[in-house]
């Protein structure tokens, strides 16, 4: 995997664990910023650890602490594609063959020390593309982590 992709993935996951969406945010391609405010990734987050805080039945505020990140092989075509659960994923049109380098899953995790017992809160897959030689996050989702 890139160290250049890869450093991305990282410092996206950074600002998330830091909780400094405006950072996260500063790493989306044009097209993906145009669609997606700071605060709009801040509560589809804030969701996601809701809905696993329910399910664990914790009552207290948590939040991520730590992440791994991992390539996934895929093309964007592959990516545009049906799936046979899901609805299709909405892509910007600013993502295309030129400018898509990889598929990648941030996992996120409590932090050492966490008194959360589980391991991952959620996974974030990210399209990184690249513009004018300059790496950045064209399309996020949030999933379980499996």
């Amino acid at each position: 995997m890139s160290d250049v992709y890869r450093g991305l993935a990282a410092r996206f996951a950074d600002a998330i664990v830091d909780q400094d969406y405006e950072a996260a945010h500063a790493l989306f391609a044009k097209g993906l910023a145009a669609a997606v405010s700071a605060y709009d990734l801040e509560d589809r987050i804030q969701g996601a650890i809701d809905e696993v805080s329910e399910i664990i039945g914790l009552e207290s505020a948590a939040h991520p602490g730590a992440y791994s990140v991992t390539q996934a092989p895929a093309t964007l075509e592959e990516l545009r594609g049906p799936r046979p659960f899901d609805p299709p994923r909405e892509i910007a049109a600013d993502v295309t063959p030129e400018t898509f380098r990889r598929w990648m899953r941030v996992r996120f995790a409590p932090g050492p020390g966490s008194p959360v017992e589980i391991d991952a809160w959620f996974d974030v897959w990210i399209v990184v593309v690249e513009s004018a030689s300059v790496p950045a996050v064209g399309y996020f989702e949030i999933v379980d982590a499996d």
